[in-house]
């Protein structure tokens, strides 16, 4: 769920192996709130370090990390200049050097 006026995204799954849309969000400076679900949703957001994350089939818990982002302007002001930091490992020249290196060990 994207909000347009306030320029969050909420993105609530059960399962979810690499989630693009987090990805976009931190590319585009945007906070992210999700859920603590296997895959690599808490992964992306670096265990709340760069977006906030919210129990799993919680929703008490997903409108408290909502409010909370939209309340502290600190927080959020804090995710935005951490983003930077957790693209770094999406850039595809990195990923690409860090695979070849992998099957070279194989080899």
């Amino acid at each position: 769920l994207w909000s347009r006026g306030l320029g969050d995204v909420y993105k609530r799954q059960i399962y979810e192996g690499l989630p693009n849309v987090l990805i976009e969000s931190q590319i585009l400076g945007v906070p992210s709130v999700t859920t603590d679900s296997p895959g690599g949703s808490s992964e992306v957001v670096g265990y709340g370090q760069y977006g906030l994350l919210a129990k799993m089939k919680d929703a008490n818990d997903v409108a408290k990390k909502i409010k909370e982002l939209l309340a502290d302007g600190n927080q959020r002001s804090l995710i935005q200049k951490r983003m930077h930091i957790s693209l770094e490992r999406f850039i595809p020249k990195k990923i690409s050097q860090l695979l070849i290196k992998e099957i070279e060990k194989l080899m």
